[in-house]
């Protein structure tokens, strides 16, 4: 849980669809109400994060399998992302994978998200 201006956030896994969702409210007792996803699924069946404040900005720190090719029990910290809140409070979404390149045929390129493909992909012109 964080706090940020006037507001309390819990954020927690979801456990298999594999994202990190959160909850606003105005005491850290709650009653908390749901505002959806911080970040977007990631590969692993796990995923623990921390929200911290560094010098002025908000960051999530977690971890996934995608350095062991999508293996599950094998975990890597990532680098932190910040957070950008909107005015009224709620969390943009982050894609944690956004321009990453994730091997194709891989454990891992089959557990990512649709927008995670490999960066040639990306680059590739759009189909009509």
């Amino acid at each position: 849980m964080h706090k940020y201006k006037d507001n309390y956030y819990f954020a927690y896994s979801t456990g298999d669809t594999h994202t990190i969702s959160y909850a606003m409210g105005k005491s850290p007792y709650g009653p908390f109400t749901y505002k959806g996803v911080i970040l977007q699924p990631q590969l692993g069946w796990t995923n623990h994060h921390s929200i911290v404040e560094v010098d002025g900005k908000w960051y999530i720190f977690y971890h996934d399998s995608q350095r062991s090719n999508g293996v599950s029990h094998l975990r890597n910290v990532k680098q932190p992302i910040e957070i950008k809140y909107n005015d009224d409070g709620t969390i943009q979404p982050i894609d944690a994978y956004f321009g990453d390149d994730i091997p194709p045929g891989s454990a891992a390129a089959a557990a990512a998200p649709a927008n995670a493909a490999p960066a040639e992909a990306a680059k590739a012109p759009a189909a009509n």
